[in-house]
């Protein structure tokens, strides 16, 4: 066989992949785009992973086979690169898989635009194939923050890569320490939609112990101190910090009351490296909206939701000052809907204290819980929800019950505005303009929903509300979400194929969009 020099030299890192192997090279071999070169570097396997690659490869030259002493993933990778003659680099874990367009849309948009750097969707590969998407769309003003810091699901131009190389360390978390300053540097990168890197999500993984967050610790580091050495550190100050939030320190808790010592280690490292405080790493969020909202906000890196209320209605959770709502006894067949009203009606919001308000960073609500209903009947009552009764025969309810709402939404917004405006003083509050699906799919075909008129019509009083309220508090920040183009439910969602819930790709798109707000 003629070998043709490579426009693609792939790299795939391996160590004890015999299980999974297979299947990663059955992936690139059904590859509609061919004229790649692949290097695997052993690092060190224990276990059958060289014989897979020999009965897998054998008698292709294309690819190639090479051995190392156990170094980690990081080392391996910077042998392949030594080794490798393509124009552009493709990086692939042994244990993952990718679209049979994968290769052939990265190179197309890396000729077409000139980048030194293409993205790719990513997907959560679990165990019950269930698939999550997490998109690295750049953004303009910010690159660390939002793109994935991995070698895979990306191509580098060759020669940016090498005339800017760095050597991985020989640690964990080896691409979180390097790649963030390829993307910095980088004066071009594009992403192309439509293909796909879906890696594993191993559910035997753990994060739970030290030796996970000192390696974390370990890489933030060596991030920080590569730029310095570079002469980059104080011009990428802010950009670190943006990756910093919503990249390393993803969770609060689980470095404030679980490993406290190793969350006090990186605060100072921080304040070490950025002059920031440690603080300034987390959002703790006043939730009051949909469940949407929720998932949006639980994408939002470095996210503490302090208060949180769902599933209800401006009418009821001011209820403990509406003596009609009140006074009345709650019946209704949903328990949980029920337990909700009795809830905002007792306790809850109206009652919550300023000063517990001192450490939230951010208020934010959205309105399209109002299509609940809440229904007098004497001294009774009645509530009714479609998100808890999951039945499409209630759109024309909700609908007839959220149009009979609007002459008393001024005055029960007001109430919570104004309790929500003492709470949060001269802090950000955001209204995100959350609306139902109309359609439902996935990213390859979608179609309507048989009710569409009623949630057209929905969304359309829903509208007004958010109209009302712009046009009475012309401060108040807002987020629009109308014109997103993956604004659809999944018709695999967990919970149901409901217009009241979304797909995990806008869910991060709006986290992202809310984490933009906060650092304004």
């Amino acid at each position: 066989m003629t070998v043709m020099k490579p426009d693609i030299s792939i790299i795939i890192p391996a160590y004890n992949a015999e299980e999974t192997l297979t299947k990663t090279l059955d992936s690139i071999k059904n590859q509609t785009f061919q004229n790649f070169e692949l290097i695997l570097v052993d690092d060190g396997s224990t276990d059958q992973t060289a014989q897979v690659f020999l009965d897998q490869c054998y008698g292709d030259p294309r690819y190639q086979y090479y051995y190392q002493e156990n170094a980690g993933q990081g080392v391996a990778r910077n042998l392949a690169v030594k080794k490798a003659k393509g124009d552009y680099l493709c990086f692939i874990d042994a244990d993952d898989l990718v679209s049979e367009n994968y290769l052939e849309g990265l190179l197309k948009k890396a000729k077409e635009s000139g980048a030194q750097i293409v993205l790719s969707d990513m997907f959560e590969l679990h165990e019950d194939n269930l698939k999550i998407p997490i998109s690295q769309r750049p953004r303009e003003g910010s690159r660390l923050g939002y793109i994935m810091p991995t070698y895979p699901a990306k191509l580098f131009r060759a020669d940016f890569f090498r005339d800017n190389f760095v050597e991985q360390p020989r640690m964990k978390f080896e691409d979180l320490a390097t790649v963030p300053y390829y993307l910095y540097i980088a004066d071009k990168i594009e992403y192309v939609r439509g293909i796909g890197y879906y890696y594993y999500q191993n559910p035997n993984s753990t994060v739970n112990n030290i030796a996970y967050f000192e390696d974390r610790q370990k890489s933030l580091y060596y991030l920080c101190d590569l730029f310095q050495r570079k002469g980059i550190l104080e011009q990428a100050r802010e950009e670190i910090h943006t990756f910093l939030k919503l990249r390393y320190l993803a969770d609060k808790t689980k470095f404030e009351t679980m490993i406290p010592l190793i969350y006090k280690r990186c605060e100072v490292c921080i304040n070490q490296f950025l002059g920031k405080k440690g603080s300034d790493m987390f959002v703790n969020f006043f939730m009051v909206g949909s469940y949407n909202l929720y998932r949006a906000i639980k994408y939002v890196r470095g996210c503490q939701i302090d208060y949180r209320f769902m599933a209800t209605t401006v009418e009821s959770i001011v209820g403990s000052v509406n003596t009609q709502l009140r006074d009345c006894r709650i019946e209704r067949v949903t328990k949980l809907r029920k337990e909700n009203v009795i809830s905002d009606c007792t306790k809850q919001f109206m009652n919550v204290n300023p000063a517990d308000c001192d450490d939230i960073s951010l208020f934010i609500f959205d309105l399209m819980d109002e299509r609940f209903d809440v229904a007098y009947d004497g001294e009774t009552c009645f509530t009714l929800s479609d998100a808890y009764l999951e039945s499409p025969e209630m759109m024309p309810a909700c609908r007839k019950r959220l149009s009979e709402r609007l002459q008393d939404f001024s005055r029960d917004f007001d109430i919570f505005y104004q309790k929500l405006k003492s709470l949060a003083g001269d802090k950000k509050i955001i209204m995100v303009r959350m609306l139902l699906a109309e359609q439902y799919g996935d990213e390859e075909h979608r179609e309507y929903f048989d009710e569409i008129d009623e949630i057209r019509e929905i969304n359309h009083l829903l509208n007004q509300l958010y109209d009302s309220v712009e046009a009475a508090i012309p401060e108040i920040i807002t987020i629009s979400v109308e014109e997103m183009e993956e604004y659809y439910t999944d018709r695999e969602f967990r919970y149901g194929c409901y217009p009241w819930h979304l797909n995990e790709l806008v869910y991060s798109e709006i986290g992202k969009m809310i984490a933009e707000k906060c650092d304004e």
